[in-house]
């Protein structure tokens, strides 16, 4: 059952929920960021290369790029969103949790990082934090009616509240 259960977590988290990177193709990356444009640029270009480093494969680059978005603003949640999906796909769930904690510390009300985050303490077998995460992220994408993305929360609380579920 425990497979099973692991299988279903890995399946929503594939299958989506994750938010997609900003595109942006200007940003002169050796130039050291002065004004809030150029900030805003410089983080979408980390989190663009980041994305296509993913697309291609090159995680351990994504890791990288995300990092550098985050040291240019270390507020920014779509970073730490991205680098816990990062985390994810090589199965470093500690690193996965901790990256998407921060994230939620700057953006409490982001149901995406609630819904990855309660994926990922279920996944590590934190049943208590992963049902309180998946309940906050249903509750975000209730009311924000964002219909699809409430259903898949949904589906992971209703997983997670199942009695044989460990």
């Amino acid at each position: 059952m425990k497979k099973i259960s692991v299988f279903i977590f890995a399946s929503v988290l594939f299958a989506g929920c994750g938010s997609p990177a900003s595109k942006s193709n200007s940003a002169d990356t050796n130039q050291q960021v002065k004004s809030p444009t150029e900030s805003a640029e410089t983080i979408s270009y980390y989190l663009k290369e980041g994305a296509d480093s993913i697309n291609n494969g090159d995680v351990s680059n994504a890791i990288k790029n995300f990092g550098e978005a985050i040291k240019t603003n270390p507020q920014d949640s779509r970073a730490y969103a991205l680098l816990g999906q990062a985390y994810m796909r090589l199965q470093r769930y500690d690193q996965a949790a901790e990256a998407f904690s921060t994230g939620l510390k700057f953006n409490p009300e982001n149901g995406h990082l609630n819904y990855l985050a309660a994926v990922t303490y279920g996944l590590q077998g934190d049943k208590e934090m992963a049902t309180q995460h998946a309940q906050k992220s249903v509750q975000i994408f209730q009311d924000t009616h964002d219909e699809e993305n409430f259903k898949r929360s949904l589906a992971l609380l209703h997983g997670l509240l199942k009695p044989n579920n460990p």
